[in-house]
């Protein structure tokens, strides 16, 4: 009887996890959708999985795929046919429940090299950007630059530190808005004591 209890104590177990572990696929939107699985990285991060159109015209779906650098590049519309000369397609991707379209830039900006958008290996989302190719002055860190509707924001150069306060990066929030990277005053610690000399 004891065998048995632990036996179906241990079986429940395994479900439950097993239930929380499996990723949700919500409803397709649609009989023309096509479900992206999720990625799993080599550290245990998951890439949430995704519906996508059947068909594009003009365009073919390439898979996602881990680059060199440990870098998760996901499944993204291709252009069937070459851009214009001295231009590469930038892939589109999913994020937030939210579809970004892909677009051309330019294959070369001196002094830049172009970072794809990818997923890192604490599964937070980087968009593609230019980065400076030279190293930055003592104590300068690069933001790096985006979209802001149809716009192109250039990156820059912020100080590393600042005493105080707490750099927090730029993202996207809802409908695909960018909130700016910021200053923000850190709040103190009220268990410290103010030292009496």
């Amino acid at each position: 009887m004891r065998k048995a209890s632990l036996m179906l104590l241990l079986a429940l177990g395994l479900g439950t996890y097993a239930a929380l572990a499996a990723p949700e696929r919500p409803p397709a939107p649609g009989r023309n959708a096509v479900w992206e699985q999720a990625y799993t990285m080599p550290n245990g991060v998951v890439v949430k999985g995704f519906w996508r159109p059947k068909s594009k015209p003009g365009f073919i779906w390439s898979p996602g795929f881990l680059d060199g650098e440990w870098r998760y590049i996901p499944g993204h519309w291709r252009p069937v046919k070459p851009g214009r000369p001295g231009y590469v397609w930038v892939p589109g991707f999913w994020l937030e429940d939210r579809w970004y379209e892909g677009h051309w830039r330019p294959d070369r900006r001196e002094k830049f090299a172009w970072i794809p958008g990818h997923w890192d290996q604490q599964g937070q989302w980087t968009f593609g950007h230019w980065q400076p190719e030279m190293a930055s002055a003592a104590g300068q860190a690069w933001v790096p630059g985006h979209w802001q509707g149809e716009t192109w924001v250039e990156g820059f150069w912020r100080p590393v530190a600042k005493k105080g306060y707490a750099w927090r990066p730029g993202h996207y929030i809802r409908e695909g808005q960018w909130a700016e990277g910021r200053w923000e005053k850190m709040k103190a610690n009220p268990k410290e004591k103010k030292r009496r000399w």
